[in-house]
């Protein structure tokens, strides 16, 4: 389930800077083929709108229980049962389009929300957080 939630993420954040996201042919071999199952998975788990998800393209993120819970699930893969990041995990996804800078904006974004005790609060805020720090070529992958 992480791995779809990471996935999702990552694709989003390579989204040219019109839409709020790069072409997938930029995600690089590793996140490109696994970013479509993620994003199907988690929809059909969490039940999340469609346009809702391109409501968070662009930039807004509304307070919906069922995109936080879309958004958790992308991240099942490269986060652990704490919703902590896991580095090389993550790393190893979003590494071939973005090496470390992208890496670094994560760790960033979830260092500000730590604190936050609700696990599906935590990880949507933490991709608020690195939306807002890149709007333009947002790390995202939904």
């Amino acid at each position: 389930m992480l791995p779809y939630l990471v996935l999702g993420l990552i694709l989003y954040m390579f989204t040219a800077p019109v839409q709020g996201w790069m072409s997938d042919d930029k995600f690089g071999d590793k996140l490109e083929k696994m970013y479509r199952l993620w994003h199907d998975d988690c929809m059909k788990k969490t039940g999340a709108p469609e346009n809702t998800v391109e409501l968070i393209r662009s930039g807004i993120f509304p307070d919906d229980p069922r995109m936080k819970a879309y958004n958790r699930c992308l991240y099942t893969d490269v986060m652990d049962k704490n919703a902590r990041l896991l580095p090389e995990k993550l790393d190893y996804y979003i590494y071939p389009a973005f090496g470390k800078t992208g890496l670094k904006m994560y760790l960033d974004c979830e260092e500000k929300v730590k604190d936050e005790a609700n696990y599906d609060d935590r990880v949507y805020k933490m991709q608020q957080c690195i939306y807002e720090a890149n709007p333009d070529v947002s790390f995202n992958f939904f």
